[in-house]
């Protein structure tokens, strides 16, 4: 594809997360959610990835913030996992709006599931059915390939897992293949790459399911963008082996990345892991969190 548009700037603000942060009035959940505002050429636009396991922390956050639900333009959804999803229903009623577009994998209404301790669904459940979403003004875009879904924004789609380590899916979930349970891949899980005039790639990632490493690669390759100003998001290295907390680490630096803001399931060994290697260029996410790219 063609080289990947400019945005004149952006600012990424974490609306939950599973850290509120110390003395804060903010309401954590484990999940994610961010708001993206990126502005190009006078068009602005309001991204929500993820909308965390409910609407009411998020719903919370964003009055603290001073953000009102009907700014919001389109919402993007990382994969289907609960604490990246189930609050989705529950913001498209308070977004009111007709047709509001939603993109996310092909995959996303399969069936997915733990079976440790317990049975439990873990992907798009309760009021989350392709019904209630388009009854409450949601549009469902199921799109596994890359696009520039607006202007220097990119969906990196379904990422290769082209990088050794990355390889073995991290977390224990499960879906039916014909007829049979087997482990769930995680093929659904998907990015955003914004690329930031004089800045860079900012790489936005819900869980990372795909392996930081592999959708770093996908992003500058389908961006044919090399720089990489900030990855931000949860890494999922929460139950990784130190040896690949470790290669981790060593390849996002390889990459050239610059910043990392990392949070949810990045766990705390990987959270160590990359103070140690970047220093003052790592920060811890938290509810609340403003990224502001034209301060970077």
């Amino acid at each position: 594809m063609a080289k990947i548009e400019e945005v004149d700037k952006a600012k990424i603000t974490t609306l939950v997360e599973d850290y509120a942060g110390y003395e804060s009035s903010f309401w954590a959940q484990h999940g994610v959610s961010f708001l993206i505002e990126v502005v190009s050429r006078s068009i602005s636009q309001n991204i929500l990835f993820d909308t965390s396991q409910s609407s009411v922390p998020t719903l919370h956050n964003m009055k603290i913030l001073g953000i009102k639900p009907k700014t919001i333009d389109l919402i993007f959804l990382s994969h289907c996992h609960y604490d990246h999803t189930g609050g989705l229903v529950g913001m498209l009623k308070e977004i009111k709006k007709k047709n509001v577009p939603i993109v996310a994998h092909p995959k996303l209404f399969r069936p997915c599931f733990a079976l440790k301790p317990h049975y439990r669904d873990v992907g798009m459940i309760g009021e989350n059915t392709e019904e209630n979403i388009k009854k409450n003004g949601g549009r469902l875009n199921l799109v596994g390939e890359p696009f520039e879904l607006t202007l220097g924004v990119l969906s990196t789609g379904e990422v290769k897992r082209v990088t050794d380590f990355e390889k073995k899916v991290t977390v224990s979930s499960y879906t039916i293949e014909e007829g049979k349970t087997v482990k769930d891949q995680m093929t659904d899980d998907m990015s955003l790459a914004i690329n930031v005039k004089n800045k860079g790639l900012f790489i936005i990632s819900g869980c990372s399911h795909a392996g930081i490493v592999n959708i770093v690669k996908q992003s500058v390759a389908i961006s044919r963008t090399k720089n990489v100003k900030a990855v931000i998001g949860g890494l999922h290295l929460i139950d990784a082996s130190a040896d690949r907390i470790r290669k981790t680490v060593r390849g996002l630096r390889e990459l050239g990345v610059e910043k990392i803001y990392a949070g949810h399931c990045t766990g705390f060994n990987g959270e160590i892991a990359l103070h140690n290697e970047f220093k003052n260029d790592f920060e811890k996410l938290q509810c609340g969190k403003v990224i502001n790219t034209s301060r970077l």
